[in-house]
């Protein structure tokens, strides 16, 4: 998040209890057991997960919550009868991009499984 993005969101009317701060995901400022709430979007795929586990631990509250959640990989549904099938040219598009593609998308393309993986609290969900 970069500053600019942080004072746009300060400029929403919203809750008095919600900080923005911009910092390492591994590193994170906040006191131990302080957080209700981490919310990661199309982020966490290049997070040192590790490191991140660890300080997700040491911040939040014992009822604490962390959600990790990114898009999708884009799929086009209901043109099958067409001569140009955008389905079959998105796929294809794709499979020609992937020996080009880096471990941190591969999480995307395989819906965060690993990084779900990762997640060492024992209640978790996706």
């Amino acid at each position: 998040m970069s500053e600019a993005q942080i004072e746009e969101a300060k400029k929403v009317d919203g809750p008095d209890n919600i900080s923005y701060r911009q910092g390492l995901a591994e590193e994170l400022d906040f006191e131990d057991g302080s957080v209700d709430l981490i919310s990661v979007g199309a982020a966490a795929h290049w997070f040192d997960m590790e490191k991140f586990m660890k300080e997700a631990e040491r911040i939040l509250n014992p009822r604490g919550c962390v959600a990790l959640y990114c898009n999708e990989v884009p799929r086009i549904l209901g043109y099958d009868n067409c001569p140009e099938n955008p389905a079959r040219i998105v796929q294809e598009m794709f499979a020609l991009l992937k020996p080009y593609e880096n471990k941190e998308n591969k999480a995307v393309w395989t819906e965060y499984q690993e990084i779900f993986d990762a997640i060492t609290f024992p209640d978790k969900e996706r």
